[in-house]
């Protein structure tokens, strides 16, 4: 692990909206050969820093966010 302040900021100065809506596409491109009545379930911590993007391109979906006790996991 290290500190990048110069990838932090170009990350988090960029709109990931047009990633989101990208990979939106995949998702119905893989759902059209694989037909089933299952929901998607995105998981990623990355998730939680860009819901105004995710939830631009995914207006019905549902949030979770859980909370772990730090002590507990050290």
């Amino acid at each position: 692990m290290a500190e990048i302040p110069g990838w932090r900021d170009y990350y988090l100065g960029h709109d990931q909206a047009a990633h989101y809506a990208y990979g939106k596409r995949m998702l119905k491109a893989i759902a059209l050969q694989f037909p089933s009545e299952r929901r998607w379930i995105l998981k990623g911590n990355q998730h939680s820093e860009q819901l105004p993007a995710l939830m631009a391109n995914y207006p019905d979906a549902y949030v979770v966010q859980t909370f772990r006790d730090p002590l507990a996991i050290l």
